[in-house]
């Protein structure tokens, strides 16, 4: 027993450290894509550099719980590949421990695995996702929401002024706001400050030397009010601006805690889909997916257990497990969006096909070791 102890150590150890270069590998990779990909839209919102550290965490918490699973079947595919390599798989089968040394630490690791995708999917994730879409929107909204010589319509109003400076400062400043059908009213001001709340996504504008023009009263149409001001302010809410994109949540957007009532039949507050039943996928979706390290090391055992193969086959073979597990997770998904499966069968029928899938390879590469 205490040299199985020892070997499964050696391979847990060699599994760790080939599975912390993978992820690191593996974020680095996925990091680059997806700024490269989204730069377009951090410009066109007038990204400022001391917004980026905030934007990378962000992505970097939403990539997260895809890169350890990948990451880790990458490292597991590269360790086991240089044991068997350097015929290290081969000597241990032929001490009689059997295929426990190797297939008892990869799964520990795989466990370690599973249980902080399974936090990330389901606390980190969707406040990621959230937090990054509000605070594009913010940005957006700081950035670029009132320009040089553009009418802006925002809903139920429409700004326009003839110059912005780089701090905010504003002139010739133009305001019709029909917030109030009854009593629509339009606002000059020769010079003004443009400030962003980010604590309450306020708009404020502090408007100098002008007047606001009133409509008449329905019930009193020859009565027109005008009225000068030195100073006026005027704030309303930023993200009603962008519409209910930006004030209600998508379903991978809200907690995991929130989800479980949802799907219980609480009331639906601040949402997009009014459909339940996509609210019961996406819990299950998080409940599923993190056992995917469990069937990638059993895999990953059971093909590479006493076999001799190049890193570069066993990569090739790595990705064609990750890619089939992925992939049918996302048909599986998109047949229960369908209601052509049941949400926790379309879930978990992968984990299903994949557990039975490695432990026929599990099996088979006993057999042949002996066991």
């Amino acid at each position: 027993m205490r040299s199985v102890r020892t070997l499964s150590s050696y391979v847990g150890r060699e599994i760790g450290v080939f599975a912390s270069l993978s992820i690191l590998g593996v974020t680095a990779l996925l990091a680059s894509q997806q700024l490269i990909e989204r730069l377009d839209q951090l410009m066109s919102v007038g990204i400022d550099p001391a917004d980026l550290p905030r934007v990378m965490l962000f992505m970097l918490a939403l990539l997260a719980p895809h890169v350890l699973p990948i990451g880790f079947a990458f490292g597991i595919t590269l360790a086991l590949a240089r044991l068997s390599r350097n015929s290290e798989l081969l000597a241990i089968a032929s001490l009689g421990v059997g295929i426990r040394a190797v297939l008892l630490p990869a799964v520990g690791v795989a466990l370690v695995i599973a249980a902080a995708s399974s936090w990330l999917i389901g606390d980190v994730e969707p406040t990621a996702r959230l937090g990054l879409r509000q605070h594009l929107a913010d940005i957006a909204l700081r950035g670029t929401i009132v320009e040089s010589e553009r009418f802006r319509g925002l809903e139920d109003r429409v700004i326009y002024v003839d110059e912005r400076s780089d701090d905010g400062g504003l002139r010739g400043v133009m305001i019709f706001d029909n917030t109030n059908e009854m009593r629509p009213f339009v606002t000059f001001a020769q010079s003004g400050l443009l400030r962003y709340d980010d604590a309450e996504r306020v708009l404020r504008l502090v408007l100098n030397d002008g007047q606001i023009l009133v409509d008449p009263d329905a019930r009193d149409p020859d009565r027109v009010q005008l009225v000068s001001f030195d100073t006026f302010e005027y704030a309303f809410d930023a993200l009603s601006m962008l519409g209910h994109r930006y004030s209600r949540r998508n379903t991978d957007e809200i907690s995991s805690d929130e989800l479980v009532d949802i799907v219980g039949g609480a009331p639906l507050r601040d949402v997009r889909k009014p459909n339940r039943e996509a609210y019961a996928v996406e819990l299950y979706r998080r409940q599923a997916m993190p056992w995917a390290p469990v069937w990638f090391a059993m895999a990953a055992v059971g093909l590479g257990m006493g076999r001799a193969r190049s890193r570069a086959l066993s990569l090739v073979l790595c990705t064609l497990v990750v890619f089939a597990y992925y992939a049918s997770t996302m048909l599986c998904l998109y047949l229960a969006g369908e209601s052509e499966l049941p949400s926790r069968l379309a879930a978990w029928l992968p984990n299903l096909l994949f557990g039975v899938l490695g432990a026929l390879l599990v099996w088979r590469a006993g057999r042949s070791s002996g066991e």
